[in-house]
């Protein structure tokens, strides 16, 4: 029985551990779709303000004219809503890529922080032209803070450019190539788990039948050890002699052959082969007849003789 206990107990715990790392690992799969999609969203919210930059810069540099644009915004009010708009979307997902970083392991982790994203001047002095290395999450702040900067500079003041300058010289560089390695992590981290999941699958896959399996063999033989101890005990309770049993068996045999044969029996055979219908089926016990019984026996024997009925 505790064998049988162990092989349910085990059939169960793979069960709800499969069920629980399946559970476990499509949260995890599914949080690393959407920092995927985050990353990719920094990527396109970065082009956006690079493109809103550079016309803006154009035009702003005197290289075009405001009859040379579709959309005539003299006071730049158009172009802020648009940086704001820009701004606010790649906070939001730089925000949700560096939250879902710590979700991978550590050497793909450090790569993605890694200060490899090249920063020439600053958004706030033109006049700075000093390079320093970043992650690519620092430099999506310090666009932010130059968007900002830009928002609350009087239109076509001095210094106004500065921050467009800014934006123009670092977005589309070392950024893009960092932001699609970032991508590549998480390609193979999302195939790496899918990997493992399998592997997972198909080991329950074939520990389970291999579990109900062993466990209806184990409810087979309880099952029969119980029927014999059972059958044991209920013959040691009404003391039944299997030899006995087996002699009557042979008996009614044998007296049924002779009389299908049509043998004729003598009254003293007659009685002998009556009397070892009844063997002794008690342990120890031996079945007799009295007189009083040879002599109906023999009695019935004489008025089956005279009738004729023996013979048929």
């Amino acid at each position: 029985y505790k064998f049988f206990y162990f092989i349910i107990a085990l059939t169960l715990c793979s069960q709800i551990l499969l069920k629980l790392y399946s559970d476990d690992t499509m949260k995890d799969l599914v949080f690393k779709k959407d920092m995927l999609g985050s990353v990719q969203f920094r990527a396109f919210w970065m082009s956006k303000i690079q493109i809103a930059a550079r016309g803006m810069g154009l035009q702003m540099g005197g290289y075009i004219s405001g009859s040379d644009i579709s959309i005539q915004d003299p006071n730049l009010t158009y172009t802020k809503y648009l940086f704001q708009t820009y701004d606010t979307a790649l906070t939001k997902a730089n925000k949700q890529v560096i939250s879902g970083a710590y979700s991978l392991d550590d050497i793909r982790r450090e790569k993605i922080f890694a200060k490899n994203v090249r920063v020439t001047g600053s958004f706030l002095d033109d006049d700075v032209e000093t390079t320093v290395n970043v992650t690519s999450f620092q430099l999506v702040e310090q666009v932010s803070n130059a968007i900002r900067k830009f928002r609350m500079a009087t239109p076509w003041a001095n210094g106004s450019l500065i921050p467009l300058d800014f934006m123009l010289m670092n977005i589309l560089d070392d950024f893009e190539v960092q932001n699609q390695q970032i991508s590549n992590f998480l390609i193979d981290s999302i195939q790496d788990q899918k990997a493992d999941f399998e592997i997972i699958r198909i080991l329950c896959l074939v520990i389970t039948p291999v579990l109900l399996a062993a466990t209806a063999v184990t409810l087979a033989g309880i099952i029969w050890s119980q029927y014999r101890l059972e059958k044991d005990c209920l013959l040691a309770f009404i003391k039944l002699d299997r030899k006995g049993i087996k002699q009557l068996l042979d008996s009614f045999k044998s007296f049924r052959k002779r009389l299908e044969n049509g043998d004729c029996f003598e009254h003293k055979q007659t009685i002998h082969a009556l009397t070892r219908l009844h063997v002794p089926l008690v342990n120890n016990q031996a079945a007799t007849y009295n007189k009083n019984q040879n002599e109906q026996i023999i009695k019935y024997s004489n008025i089956a003789y005279a009738d004729g009925s023996a013979k048929k």
